[in-house]
């Protein structure tokens, strides 16, 4: 587990990571809701 704070930015490795955290709680929207983005590196 880990905190974030306004204007942290979170990496993580989708194949080790995604599915291994606790649940999170629905969002029912307003202050609860999360904003993701998606960012792909293609190395070659």
């Amino acid at each position: 587990m880990f905190s974030v704070s306004l204007g942290d930015i979170v990496i993580w490795d989708n194949l080790s990571t995604l599915h291994k955290g606790p649940p999170i709680p629905k969002s029912e929207g307003g202050a609860d809701a999360r904003l993701l983005y998606r960012m792909n590196v293609d190395f070659q």
